[in-house]
């Protein structure tokens, strides 16, 4: 009884950090107004299917410049009738479960402040597809700004290394209870 417990609480424990992580990012998060950069995307792998595709639309804000190949996978930017950039997409290539796809692109974001807001779809061996709404966001700001955004980012991470401490905690007693020898 003792160790289906202690396994339970293990597999919940350590089924919260990885939940903390497990979406589609972008990098850098946050920039100066009137900046531009190389951003990068990572997009976890959680389930069993390879993954296949990425494709992250792209707000009207955000200016283009170049995307970057990425290993086994066709890239390409998705242009309107007018030339403007809607989407940048990766297919074609094969990114196993539990791993992490890194996508990179180049572009600029306007002297306005605020919030660029891309939406990811992940495509999967299985012809099956995982969408991410508001999880990569570039964040045009000041540097007064800047403090008030990083500092929520700082509480988030300190929130998700205190669940990984958790659960590395819960596991350790889990098999310390699993191990010990019945009387």
């Amino acid at each position: 009884m003792k160790k289906s417990i202690a396994a339970a609480i293990a597999a919940l424990l350590l089924a919260f950090p990885a939940s903390a992580f497990a979406h589609v990012e972008i990098t850098p998060d946050e920039i100066a107004p009137g900046g531009a950069g190389l951003f990068t995307i990572t997009a976890p792998v959680e389930g069993a299917q390879p993954m296949t595709g990425l494709r992250i639309t792209i707000p009207e804000e955000l200016a283009i410049e170049g995307i970057s190949p990425a290993p086994g996978f066709t890239g390409e930017v998705v242009r309107d009738q007018s030339g403007r950039a809607t989407a940048l997409s990766w297919q074609g290539g094969n990114i196993p479960s539990e791993q992490v796809g890194l996508f990179q692109f180049s572009g600029s974001v306007p002297d306005s402040v605020g919030d660029l807001r891309m939406v990811a779809v992940q495509t999967f061996a299985d012809g099956s597809t995982k969408t991410w709404k508001d999880t990569a966001v570039i964040h045009v700001g000041d540097a007064a700004e800047s403090g008030s955004s990083s500092s929520s980012d700082d509480v988030s991470r300190g929130l998700a290394a205190i669940a990984l401490v958790l659960a590395v905690a819960g596991l350790a007693v889990a098999l310390l209870a699993w191990r010990k020898p019945r009387a």
